[in-house]
C-alpha cells in the first residue's frame, strides 16, 4: 500500500457514510418542502351543509400560537362572469389536484364562468384569521382560487385582529371599530372555466392543511 493510500484510508472509508447521510438529509429537505408547499392534509370534510372545524398551529412574530374556527358552505350560485377576476391556483404536487385549465383573462372573457360562494364563519373575535384562501374545486380536480386581497374569509369592515408579523409585534391588536363578530358571512365571486362543474369548496390558511366543503349534489 502506497503512503498516500495508507495516510488517507480512514477518510476514504468514511466517504460512503458521508454520501449516504448527505443524500438522506437532501431527501428530507425535499420532502419537507413538498409537504409544506401544497394542500396535502384534509382536516375536515363534513356532509353538505354541515360546518367544518379547524384548529391550526402556526408561528407569528410572538412565536408558536394557534387559530380555531368553523366554516359552513351556505351555497354556490352562478354569477356574471365579469363579477370576478381570479387566477387559477398553481398545480398541487399531489393528486387529485392537477393544474387547472386556464380560465382566460379577467373581465368575463369568452369561455369563462363565475360562481358566488356563500360561506358562514364562526370564531372568537380574538382569533387571527389572515391570510385565508378560498377555492372552488371542479369535478375533474381543477382548482380555481378567489382573489386573495386582504382576506376573502373576513368581513371587510370588521376583519378582526391584525397579524403579528415581525418579531415583537403585539398579537391580537384590533383597531377601534374593527372588532369582528363571532359569526359572519362572506360571498366571494370566483371565476372558472365555462365547462367547470363545481363540486366542492376548499378553505385554508397555511399549507399543508385544508378543509373541504362538499356542494349539495
Amino acid at each position: 500500500m502506497s503512503g498516500w493510500w495508507r495516510d488517507n484510508r480512514a477518510w476514504l472509508a468514511a466517504l460512503p457514510v458521508a454520501a449516504a447521510v448527505g443524500a438522506g438529509a437532501s431527501a428530507y429537505q425535499v420532502r419537507t418542502f413538498w409537504w409544506e408547499s401544497g394542500m396535502h392534509r384534509q382536516v375536515a370534510a363534513p356532509a353538505p351543509g354541515e360546518p367544518a372545524g379547524l384548529t391550526e398551529r402556526y408561528r407569528d412574530g410572538q412565536g408558536e400560537t394557534s387559530r380555531t374556527l368553523s366554516v359552513r358552505l351556505l351555497g354556490i350560485d352562478p354569477a356574471p362572469a365579469d363579477a370576478a377576476a381570479a387566477d387559477p391556483a398553481p398545480p398541487d404536487p399531489t393528486p387529485p389536484d392537477p393544474a387547472p385549465p386556464d380560465p382566460g383573462p379577467a373581465g368575463g372573457a369568452p369561455g369563462a364562468a363565475a360562481y358566488r360562494v356563500r360561506l358562514e364563519f364562526s370564531a372568537r373575535p380574538d382569533q387571527e384569521l389572515r391570510p385565508c384562501r378560498i377555492a372552488v374545486l371542479g369535478a375533474d380536480g381543477s382548482r380555481y382560487e378567489a382573489e386573495p386581497g386582504l382576506s376573502p374569509c373576513l368581513p371587510e369592515d370588521h376583519p378582526g385582529p391584525s397579524a403579528s408579523v415581525i418579531e415583537g409585534d403585539p398579537r391580537g391588536h384590533v383597531e377601534p371599530g374593527e372588532e369582528r363578530p363571532a359569526t359572519w358571512q362572506v360571498a366571494p365571486v370566483i371565476q372558472t372555466a365555462a365547462a367547470a362543474r363545481i363540486v366542492a369548496v376548499r378553505v385554508w390558511f397555511g399549507y399543508p392543511e385544508y378543509v373541504e366543503l362538499r356542494a349539495e349534489p
